[in-house]
């Protein structure tokens, strides 16, 4: 199991909860974690195996292999963390919305929204404390610290670290609950 070596608020059983109680730990088969990615392609998935718990994921990877490189990039990257990081955080809104937690937005809804690109990020904040080495494997622990129903969107903010504390950060989702959204400011 992965260290929170990053807040002091978490513990290592139990992170934020943005709601009261506990839930079993849920092993998600690849069927089930592949229906909240609709946007990538198969082989861009990247997610290996996946478990959540209460409002927290912990996943593992399939090494990320640069299509554009002509050799193999043998160190964790930017750009490996934010592809991983942003799959997971799919997911985990996914399962929180499956278990009636994230500010009324159901399962179902939620697919639809994910579906028609009514979900994105706003920011992606990353610290890296060691070079972690590509391969796969690689572990990250991502959990909800809080979501807030603003109009029509929700805000959701995700706290994850890599490698037990490797690289750290947080990431703001917004997930837009009236498709006029997007369409008025893109």
């Amino acid at each position: 199991m992965l260290k929170l070596s990053i807040l002091p608020k978490a513990t290592e059983t139990e992170p934020f909860s943005i709601l009261p109680g506990k839930l079993q730990p849920d092993v998600l088969d690849k069927k089930e974690f592949v229906s909240f990615l609709p946007i990538y392609k198969p082989e861009h998935i990247y997610i290996a195996k996946a478990e959540f718990a209460n409002t927290c994921l912990t996943a593992t990877f399939k090494t990320f292999e640069y299509p554009y490189s002509r050799i193999r990039i043998k160190h964790f990257t930017r750009e490996h963390a934010i592809m991983f990081i942003t799959q997971a955080a799919y997911v985990l809104a996914g399962e929180l919305a499956k278990h009636g937690r994230l500010d009324g937005i159901d399962v179902k809804r939620y697919r639809r929204l994910i579906a028609t690109e009514q979900a994105t990020f706003s920011r992606v904040t990353l610290n890296f404390k060691k070079v972690i080495r590509n391969r796969d494997g690689i572990s990250l622990r991502i959990w909800c610290a809080k979501s807030k129903k603003v109009g029509a969107k929700v805000l959701v903010k995700m706290l994850f670290e890599f490698e037990e504390g490797e690289c750290y950060g947080a990431c703001d989702g917004l997930i837009a609950t009236d498709s006029s959204f997007f369409t008025a400011n893109f």
